[in-house]
């Protein structure tokens, strides 16, 4: 079915569920770079792909295949690209980057992924990124456009590191997700016994470099006090009350799934994801929601929980902004004799907010 090609977007710098295992890169030849954290931020966050082993190869200029694998690792929308039969091949990243025409072949159709990537060929790709992605230009990367036009020479596997990691991190701050990550989940396993039966209670999720633990109806002090005081990086980490846990999002979002492909048709169905931060299900659809089964979702998953997105309404404004919500919300969940549901599994962590990944999933899913 169409909504299993959400798949393509879970894949991407984003975990399902799990966490990584592994944050410090494990290259040794880095000693020749100054600063190395393009390069663990980017090992930390998976999206080195193109570099295994423990050879990162700085100064070798990078291939136009690896430069396009590395913004596809860095852009979750790009994965609206992945068809069902494509999205599990190597050459997926290529094809994805491809077809959002960020990158284009010669006149012949040979897009030479194998060949270095030219300066000069780094600047027009970057502005094309640019354009796909519709969000504002971080300076490193304008400054970097700016001073390169026309310019002459390879990029440098570092250099495009340096790129890719001030692209998603504009004031170039990391805080290392994986070792706080597995610091916060140690405190949680403890208390509750397992991920599993944590995330009937709540979910956990990353805003920007802010990990938030959120706990259905309040905070737990004993779970918050060991945070303050076995987390490196404790100011990274947040605890709130929410209203849904993660096995609520996933039942309503199964829910949310059934109800609309049962009353518009599979083909009006464009996806669901969770958006933690505004503690919404967001429903992508070809056209806007007709009344009724806006009626329908309030009736069955609960009154505002469930944000319709379209690409007829997303076509026609620049950039998605997560609305304010000033209503009380109320999940219709089963509060009351829990139903424990570990079948499905949905990514509680996100590199960037949550409304511009489903607006460039939109504009292109179709």
């Amino acid at each position: 079915m169409k909504y299993k090609r959400l798949a393509g977007l879970w894949c991407i710098a984003l975990v399902s569920g799990t966490f990584w295992s592994s944050a410090a890169a494990p290259y040794t030849d880095m000693a020749s770079v100054p600063d190395k954290t393009a390069v663990d931020y980017l090992y930390d966050t998976q999206c080195l792909t193109f570099a295994e082993g423990n050879e990162f190869k700085p100064a070798d200029p990078v291939s136009r295949g690896d430069f396009a694998r590395l913004l596809y690792n860095i852009t979750p929308s790009l994965g609206a690209h992945d068809s069902a039969v494509r999205k599990d091949t190597a050459d997926a990243a290529l094809q994805a980057v491809s077809a959002a025409q960020i990158m284009q072949g010669d006149s012949n159709g040979d897009y030479r992924w194998a060949e270095p990537l030219t300066v000069a060929e780094a600047v027009t790709v970057l502005q094309r990124y640019i354009q796909y992605n519709r969000t504002d230009v971080p300076s490193y990367v304008s400054e970097y456009i700016g001073a390169n036009a026309g310019g002459a020479g390879y990029v440098s596997r570092a250099t495009a590191a340096d790129i890719a990691f001030h692209t998603v991190k504009p004031d170039g701050r990391y805080i290392p997700h994986v070792a706080v990550e597995q610091q916060v989940m140690k405190i949680l396993n403890d208390t509750y016994g397992s991920m599993l039966d944590f995330y009937d209670d709540g979910v956990l999720y990353w805003d920007n470099d802010t990990l938030v633990v959120g706990i259905l109806g309040g905070t737990l002090p004993e779970v918050n006090r060991r945070i303050k005081r076995e987390v490196t990086y404790k100011d990274a980490v947040v605890m709130k009350p929410v209203i849904m846990s993660k096995t609520d999002y996933a039942l309503l979002m199964k829910k949310t799934t059934d109800i609309v492909i049962a009353m518009a048709g599979e083909k009006e169905f464009g996806g669901v994801l969770p958006d933690y931060r505004a503690e919404q299900i967001v429903l992508m659809t070809r056209q806007p929601l007709p009344a009724n089964i806006r009626t329908a979702l309030d009736k069955e998953i609960g009154a505002g929980i469930v944000r319709a997105e379209d690409t007829l309404s997303v076509a026609a404004r620049k950039k998605a902004v997560t609305p304010a919500v000033t209503t009380e919300r109320k999940p219709v969940t089963a509060r009351n004799g829990r139903r424990h549901h570990h079948g499905e599994s949905y990514s509680s962590l996100f590199d960037s907010p949550m409304s511009e990944a489903i607006t460039r999933y939109q504009n292109e899913l179709y």
